[in-house]
């Protein structure tokens, strides 16, 4: 006999198995399965290699932009009204840093391995963390790549 369940039942995703017509799974949905496994394995691990990334793109970038500055602005000039405007930068690429930083660390909390809610409720705060994270990070890195671009554009201008 099928149960049925009422139409307002909060578990839409409910099997109904008759015994005896339970089969082994097929070669596509065991790699189907594995796929999706691997999957959640590396949404953990995505967001936090992104984060290690990013620290030594930001970190990287400060030497880039104070070369292609002097490059593009004598020292004569910046010592006059381009100095406190071509300091931005290299500071926003550090706040761009400390953020994936903070991005990147081990999560803290609890759960247990035997209740999956918790488990998934876990994974999905780490990731909405980090996500949080790695947003403004890439928010003052976007700036800071733009003001360096203007700084370095205005002083080829008036070279």
């Amino acid at each position: 006999m099928k149960k049925t369940l009422p139409p307002s039942s909060a578990d839409d995703n409910v099997i109904t198995v008759k015994p005896g017509q339970a089969r082994p799974l097929s070669s596509d949905h065991r790699i189907i399965q594995a796929v999706g496994e691997d999957l959640i394995r590396q949404s953990l691990v995505t967001g936090q290699e992104f984060c290690k990334f990013m620290i030594s793109t930001c970190t990287g970038a400060i030497p880039v932009y104070i070369a292609l500055l002097t490059l593009a602005i004598s020292v004569q000039k910046a010592a006059g009204g381009y100095t406190i405007l071509a300091m931005v930068p290299p500071l926003l690429y550090l706040v761009a840093m400390l953020l994936f930083t903070a991005g990147y660390q081990p999560a803290a909390g609890q759960f247990s391995l035997d209740v999956i809610n918790e488990i998934e409720a876990f994974r999905e705060k780490t990731i909405r963390r980090r996500n949080t994270w790695i947003k403004a990070g890439v928010s003052f890195f976007t700036l800071a790549t733009l003001w360096a671009s203007v700084v370095i554009i205005a002083g080829l201008a008036n070279h």
